[in-house]
């Protein structure tokens, strides 16, 4: 039995310099979303108006998300919700495509990659 429990996960931290690696990526993945996911509603029709109201706190999500003052965790939770926010967003401007609610399926390992257990 000792020699399979070695290959368990064994929850806890991840050291600071992995953290801090992940959480960059994670970080650009949720950059990334705010001119993708303009280009998306502009190609299906939206105005700008719109766009602009629907994704106005993505950009407030980026600032608090790359505050260092803040702790680890509520940085993290940010993105988390953040991330899951742009799927629904995704989904709406999709206008409910099977195909966007895969979005999800995406978002969910990346957010894996915090290892908060």
């Amino acid at each position: 039995m000792d020699g399979l429990a070695r290959f368990l996960p064994r929850g806890g931290q991840l050291p600071p310099e992995q953290s801090d690696a992940r959480h960059r990526l994670m970080t650009v993945a949720l950059a990334l979303h705010l001119p993708v996911l303009l280009v998306v509603g502009a190609l299906r029709g939206q105005s700008l108006l719109h766009l602009g109201v629907e994704l106005l706190w993505l950009p407030a999500a980026l600032v608090i998300v790359t505050r260092t003052g803040l702790r680890r965790q509520v940085r993290e939770v940010v993105v988390a919700l953040a991330l899951l926010g742009c799927s629904a967003v995704l989904i709406h401007l999709m206008d409910g495509a099977t195909e966007a609610h895969f979005h999800f399926f995406v978002v969910l390992p990346l957010l894996v990659l915090y290892e908060r257990w």
